[in-house]
């Protein structure tokens, strides 16, 4: 079955589209949510790397100036 706007989405806490579509059987929606739960712990994962990375580069370019 193939649809037109999709009626499955999965959202960021931002708004952003992760995944979507149409009309999703069951087995292939299991799927979807473990797809997108790795994406978004990858990401978080990332976002708390880089979060620690500029917090380094700060105290770098604050350690610099002295």
């Amino acid at each position: 079955m193939n649809g037109g706007w999709p009626t499955n989405a999965f959202l960021s806490p931002d708004g952003e589209v992760l995944l979507s579509g149409t009309y999703i059987p069951p087995a292939q929606m299991k799927l979807y949510i473990k797809t997108v739960l790795k994406s978004w712990h990858g990401r978080e994962e990332r976002a708390k790397i880089q979060s620690r990375l500029a917090e380094e580069a700060e105290r770098v370019r604050q350690a610099e100036r002295k």
